[in-house]
């Protein structure tokens, strides 16, 4: 199906092509499960705004607050969120840098649009899935969950 710009552009685009792009754009860049994907939607509508990890998973509703941990630090890792340790307390926020800051926006923006929200919502809901089969099988063969960081001492609980 082709569909000419809403914006009266003179070029058209085949719409299935971006349905296709749009989902593989948004977990190429690390947006990979719900979690990650609200994160990100919550701090796109207050991009300043730091919270610890507790904070996230209370406004969320993530549980447990290690996996909570995991998936900031795993948003860090791909240069979404910054960390900053105050107080000894980790606190996050999407980055400061404007132009990874308009790409997050902008591959947001591309999920939610109507046309493209249920296949990046089943897409990501596919990943979180995915990854939970993952860690219970590591659990029921009575191995530690493996944590987003090899430095990280998930089986006693010791994150940082």
């Amino acid at each position: 199906m082709v569909i000419a710009s809403p914006y009266g552009a003179a070029e058209t685009r085949d719409i299935s092509q971006g349905r296709k792009i749009g989902i593989d754009e948004f977990v190429a860049v690390g947006i990979d499960d719900l979690a990650k994907y609200r994160i990100v939607q919550l701090l796109c509508s207050r991009p300043d705004t730091y919270w610890d990890a507790a904070e996230y998973a209370e406004r969320l509703g993530l549980r447990p607050i290690e996996r909570t941990v995991a998936e900031l630090d795993e948003l860090v890792g791909r240069h979404i969120l910054e960390k900053q340790d105050a107080d000894g307390l980790a606190r996050y926020r999407l980055t400061t840098d404007r132009g990874l800051r308009r790409d997050v926006v902008r591959v947001l923006s591309l999920a939610q649009a109507p046309l493209r929200r249920g296949r990046v919502l089943a897409r990501l809901a596919s990943g979180s899935l995915e990854r939970a089969k993952r860690e219970a099988g590591r659990n029921k063969r009575g191995r530690p969950a493996r944590c987003a960081f090899p430095s990280e001492n998930c089986g006693n609980g010791d994150i940082r």
